[in-house]
């Protein structure tokens, strides 16, 4: 069954972690000016503009996942943000994106994750935080059936051998 998923680094992404106060108008304000999005403000859902994925952690606060100059934008954010009772935090250096892709991914998932992540809970504009095995992840499902996996750098060599020995083939090979 999992035979049928490749497993492939997503390389080149900003990881940021964005916190503020969800209900201050200015923020919101500022955060659009930004990513031309609104923050997704629903548990567990994503917004998205061009080259930048907001996902919802928590009620007041977001993972950015954007192709953007991470300097770049962190500069922008503190710019807009101001003296806002807000902070960003650049976090990809601890992070890793991987893609999952196939027919089979969310029986590869199911194996060792306990959410239902069946396409009417876990669809596109969704996101998750769960576990799988022993890690710690955030789920993603991607417009073309493709899940999305954010995990801490210090786990991708365990997660490595969980999708060997789970059948999945795991690319070595970066992919944008």
């Amino acid at each position: 069954m999992s035979e049928n998923v490749q497993v492939a680094e997503r390389m080149g992404l900003a990881h940021l972690n964005l916190r503020g106060d969800p209900e201050d108008a200015a923020f919101l304000a500022a955060i659009k000016g930004v990513f031309g999005v609104d923050l997704p403000r629903v548990a567990n859902t994503t917004a998205r503009a061009g080259e930048h994925t907001v996902c919802w952690l928590g009620p007041d606060e977001w993972l950015v996942l954007s192709t953007a100059d991470s300097a770049a934008l962190v500069n922008a954010l503190q710019a807009a943000i101001g003296e806002l009772h807000s902070s960003v935090t650049e976090i990809g250096g601890g992070n890793v994106v991987l893609v999952l892709r196939g027919a089979n991914v969310r029986e590869l998932l199911a194996r060792d994750c306990p959410l239902d992540l069946h396409p009417r809970e876990l669809g596109p504009g969704r996101c998750a935080q769960t576990r799988l095995g022993k890690t710690a992840v955030l789920l993603r499902p991607l417009d073309d059936g493709a899940m999305e996996l954010v995990a801490r750098r210090s786990f991708v060599s365990y997660l490595r051998l969980w999708f060997r020995e789970a059948g999945a083939t795991y690319s070595e090979k970066p992919v944008r």
